[in-house]
């Protein structure tokens, strides 16, 4: 039990202490120890901007070899690019509230920032996932573990522990580097887990990836057409394949069916428009598509895991 005098200590100590997320001064780089208050293993940055815009574009690189395992989490919907080597991993929208996966990599990252951004990054460095691969597999990690290539990630314990992750963020407190130590050595086990079972698409290897212009051309029609009932059939035609080619492809390209790519989008538009608190979320949800508020609720807290309402109330605390 706490005496008066050691709660005194923690908190001046807590006072004195830097802030727990850094600012990152340099695009896809962790602060050293000296300029972190980070007092665990996991770092967490912040990576923001304001005047940014279409007219004004923000450009940025990183070449050196990194060795951490990092998660990206947007607070708000980027406009941008994103190339790992000459692999383009978001061609003209960062979505919100999904986690993106960086695997350790030497190659030249570089993106173009369209919008104003206000990102959260999770640095997982190699003494972790090698902590978590020897305990998990009980034998030596290799040198580098790497874990898998760089995406989105749509799984959903991943998700939930990266929203913890973000919301300990927040945690100044003396027992908030102990919580996120330990949150952040379970979503390396996650990331382990997945990497070992991840199975292999025989369709999506059979039949390939969707062409970058029969992409394109489907997210333009999906925009187009959101708050309208959307079929299978039709976004085949729009890509011009037969549906069983076009689904393979499509999950190949993005990660997703289409069915839960377009769930994700509606929800995403149906964020931007509760920011709005003069819109009920009736109104809104059939306003992006769905069919009715309960089928919005259920999708929106399953993705999100808390109910459009609460997630509007902590938006209104904040």
């Amino acid at each position: 039990m706490l005496n008066d005098g050691t709660i005194a200590d923690v908190a001046l100590a807590t006072r004195a202490q830097k802030p727990f997320v850094a600012n990152e001064k340099v695009w896809l780089s962790a602060p050293d120890a000296e300029n972190s208050g980070a007092r665990s293993r996991v770092k967490i940055t912040r990576w923001s901007k304001k005047d940014v815009s279409e007219d004004q574009p923000l450009e940025v690189y990183a070449d050196q070899e990194d060795e951490c395992h990092l998660v990206t989490f947007a607070l708000r919907k980027i406009e941008m690019e994103l190339r790992i080597g000459k692999k383009e991993i978001v061609g003209s929208a960062f979505p919100l509230h999904r986690p993106l996966l960086y695997c350790p990599t030497a190659e030249k990252r570089t993106a173009i920032f369209q919008s104003p951004f206000n990102t959260l990054r999770i640095y997982l460095p190699q003494d972790l996932i090698k902590e978590c691969y020897e305990t998990v597999l009980d034998k030596a990690a290799p040198n580098k573990v790497e874990l898998f290539e760089t995406h989105f990630s749509d799984d959903l314990v991943v998700d939930k522990l990266t929203r913890a992750l973000v919301a300990l963020a927040d945690d100044d407190g003396p027992f908030g580097p102990s919580m996120v130590e330990a949150a952040g050595l379970a979503l390396g086990a996650r990331l382990l887990a997945l990497s070992m079972r991840a199975p292999s698409n025989p369709i999506a290897e059979k039949y390939g990836s969707l062409a970058k212009w029969r992409l394109r051309r489907t997210i333009e029609y999906l925009e187009e057409n959101l708050t309208d009932p959307i079929y299978l059939a039709d976004l085949a035609t729009v890509a011009g394949l037969s549906r069983m080619h076009f689904a393979a492809q499509f999950r190949a390209a993005t990660g997703l069916s289409p069915h839960v790519y377009i769930i994700r989008r509606r929800i995403e538009v149906a964020q931007q428009l509760m920011l709005d608190t003069n819109r009920s979320i009736a109104d809104i949800s059939i306003a992006v598509g769905f069919s009715s508020q309960a089928h919005f609720t259920s999708a929106f807290k399953k993705i999100n895991g808390v109910s459009p309402g609460q997630w509007r109330g902590r938006l209104l605390l904040d």
